[in-house]
């Protein structure tokens, strides 16, 4: 029985995304919101880790519970892993200098993302 629930919450534990390399956090030119790419592992019970790339925009700081306004994910097997891997810090996320858009390069695909006004903001 002992036996059975280590392995349970073994599997348990291993469904929760985890890192797979370090991520980049880039802050937008106005210091209130940031958009991150990081790359991560899901796995599901008693399969193997799917990889992905995550993108998220937020507003507020990354680590201390932002407002989450945009989150998506691409499946790493659907990117050019060489090309992300050459790219600088700054050439995969850039941001408009007003703050108002950013976009984020994978490889041979970029992804445009408009920024909505923050609540209570005209």
């Amino acid at each position: 029985m002992i036996t059975l629930a280590s392995v349970g919450g073994w599997q348990y534990a291993l469904t929760h995304d985890y890192p797979k390399g370090t991520g980049e956090i880039i802050g937008a030119p106005d210091g209130k919101t940031y958009a991150a790419i990081v790359y991560l592992k899901k796995r599901a019970w008693f399969s193997e880790p799917r990889e992905y790339v995550a993108m998220e925009i937020g507003r507020g700081a990354y680590h201390q519970k932002p407002e989450i306004i945009h989150y998506n994910e691409h499946p790493l097997e659907t990117l050019d892993v060489k090309e992300l891997s050459r790219m600088q810090r700054n050439q995969l996320v850039t941001w408009a200098p007003d703050s108002s858009e950013v976009t984020f390069h994978l490889g041979h695909e970029s992804i445009k993302i408009t920024i909505p006004e923050a609540p209570g903001k005209p």
